[in-house]
């Protein structure tokens, strides 16, 4: 499905249902995140190197028909390379596809259906001078971290276009 910004929700039901599923009181239990990358080393050199994700990464590429026809891409092969955020239990998987034709997203944090993700670090200003020596984008006013009141933020952008917002952890 398309949500009306124009991301596409994936919605999946495990059989047999988890544990986690009973304590949730309505149909939804549970969530993860998909991207779509440009180049599966790059980005996973950026995640791990960076930022400490734990990634498996795929080493070759799928062509299931059935599973890139329900992406609509058909006739594309692709790779998934994924973990869990760090200190989290939330799933993110990087997709890499080839054989079809892909253009690169360059959106602005204002324009409407920009993906931003939000990750919670211990140094604010610690975390965008390692992302900034990896060659990450800073976008926050002035290419540093910005004070908000008491708490520093900064927004910067990965090696597929995606915005990382980074905050404070709590």
């Amino acid at each position: 499905m398309q949500d009306p910004d124009g991301f596409i929700v994936e919605v999946t039901q495990l059989i047999p249902l988890p544990a986690q599923a009973a304590a949730s009181t309505g149909n939804l239990f549970g969530g993860s995140f998909e991207l779509s990358i440009a180049d599966t080393e790059q980005t996973v050199k950026f995640y791990r190197d960076l930022l400490g994700f734990q990634l498996r990464v795929g080493d070759t590429f799928n062509g299931n028909k059935l599973m890139a026809d329900t992406a609509g891409t058909p006739g594309a092969q692709f790779r998934q390379s994924s973990g869990q955020i760090p200190g989290t239990s939330v799933r993110i998987t990087f997709i890499e596809f080839k054989g079809i034709d892909r253009k690169p997203l360059q959106t602005r944090v204002q324009d409407p259906g920009t993906a931003i993700l939000q990750l919670r670090v211990r140094d604010v200003d610690s975390a965008v001078k390692t992302l900034k020596a990896g060659g990450a984008t800073v976008v926050s006013t002035g290419g540093e971290a910005v004070s908000l009141g008491n708490r520093r933020l900064a927004i910067v952008r990965d090696p597929n276009n995606l915005f990382l917002e980074l905050l404070p952890g709590q």
